[in-house]
């Protein structure tokens, strides 16, 4: 079970962030978010496309440090 929406609120039970799967992808007996929309609460919103998901990676620790972020590669098109 994947849930379609999520939503973050605020220490005054405000929404501060919405965050919807807009396409499931089916991956033999799984269902995988693999596009999302996150709307923020000056109404800005992000579209986030996972069209190439590969599962079961594995990456050190290191790259979710402050310095890891900084030497990351994004992959180019």
């Amino acid at each position: 079970m994947v849930p379609l929406q999520i939503e973050k609120y605020d220490s005054a039970g405000k929404v501060v962030r919405r965050i919807n799967i807009t396409r499931m992808l089916l991956d033999g007996g799984d269902s995988l978010p693999a596009d999302l929309e996150v709307s923020g609460p000056r109404g800005s919103v992000t579209h986030i496309t996972g069209s190439s998901i590969k599962r079961g990676l594995n990456f050190p620790e290191t790259e979710f440090t402050a310095d890891g972020l900084k030497e990351l590669k994004t992959p180019t098109e």
